[in-house]
């Protein structure tokens, strides 16, 4: 059975460069890179559990320029021996950078209005 879900914003498959900072519920500064990018957040995978809802500051490095956004982590989940996938809103995102994202749905023949649509295969049990 397939499931089909829409998103608020379409995603790529992109790695970027990815300086977390978190302050709050734990003091933490790490280098990432996002394996999943939008307009309205990010994915990446981290060694340390963070916490839901957790506020992050990230600067993320884009077709050779750094852009600062504020986040917040939306989704969290283990996904091996000590690593965790993360899933992030964006809570600021000034005109110049969600422009620089826009370019970048744009050049993939993608827009970055439209809400996109995921397939999610769905197990289902024989009786």
């Amino acid at each position: 059975m397939v499931i089909t879900r829409e998103r608020r914003f379409p995603r790529l498959s992109e790695s970027h460069g990815l300086l977390v900072k978190c302050l709050s519920p734990i003091c933490y500064e790490g280098l990432h890179r996002t394996h999943d990018l939008s307009l309205g957040g990010c994915g990446f995978t981290c060694r340390t559990p963070l916490g839901l809802g957790a506020r992050l500051t990230m600067l993320i490095s884009i077709e050779r320029r750094v852009f600062t956004v504020s986040a917040r982590i939306v989704r969290e989940r283990r996904v091996g021996e000590g690593e965790f996938e993360v899933g992030v809103e964006f809570t600021s995102l000034d005109k110049r950078e969600k422009a620089m994202l826009e370019s970048l749905f744009e050049l993939e023949g993608l827009h970055p209005d439209r809400k996109a649509r995921k397939s999610i295969t769905a197990k289902t049990a024989v009786a």
